[in-house]
């Protein structure tokens, strides 16, 4: 099948069925309407997130997580995670290194980790181009005249069309966990970049806040 996979759980509110037969279903669905086509689905994208301080849904996810596990779907899931399962005190962060998130967002991406332990894991920053209603980086940058850029927090983003490429070689590679990452730069240094070379006319205004580091190494275990 076109795109290596088969069905999506995601945060969409819709559900949409592709020409080329893939399904993008609501994670609100997924038990309730759409099991039976998730079992019989040989490649599962689990690509929902949970807001950083919406308890109710990261407690849906790990339920959805729990009965894919059930449902001995696991083995054949790519679960989309996040750098930000990292605290972001040193960065470079490999594959091997451990998960020691402590806001709600990343802990929320580690428990579905530790559920989906037999599925594939993959771990990056996406800057877009976004694939749904959700504006992503650079989507913003594209509307906005006025933009605050943050100068001491550093992350490694990569396209989407990147993220597209290692899901469709993912069935065939043989590991578990695999850290997705462009250079490491920072978010200031980054959205400057990216309005020069598209001729952005954004007036930006630094900003310096908690100083982080989530960038990731490529690499796999």
């Amino acid at each position: 099948m076109a795109y290596g996979y088969d069905v999506v759980i995601g945060s969409s509110s819709r559900v949409v069925q592709k020409k080329d037969g893939r399904i993008f279903i609501p994670s609100s669905e997924v038990i309730a309407h759409w099991g039976g086509i998730i079992e019989k689905s040989n490649k599962i994208i689990f690509a929902s997130y949970s807001m950083r301080h919406d308890d109710r849904k990261a407690i849906d996810l790990e339920n959805i997580a729990s009965w894919l596990c059930d449902q001995k779907c696991a083995h054949k899931t790519i679960f989309l995670s996040s750098d930000h399962v990292f605290v972001g005190n040193k960065g470079l962060y490999h594959a091997r290194d451990k998960p020691d998130a402590t806001e709600p967002y990343g802990l929320g991406k580690i428990n579905i980790e530790n559920i989906l332990w037999q599925s594939k894991i993959l771990r990056f920053t996406v800057f877009g181009p976004s694939n749904n209603e959700k504006p992503l980086l650079q989507e913003m940058l594209k509307i906005r005249e006025v933009f605050d850029a943050i100068s001491d927090q550093y992350f490694s983003p990569v396209s989407t069309h990147e993220v597209n490429q290692a899901i469709e070689t993912a069935w065939e590679e043989d590991w578990q966990v695999c850290h997705l990452a462009g250079p490491r730069v920072s978010k200031s240094d980054w959205c400057r970049q990216f309005a020069k070379q598209n001729n952005l006319g954004i007036i930006f205004n630094d900003k310096y806040g908690l100083p982080l580091d989530h960038s990731l190494i490529s690499s796999k275990i």
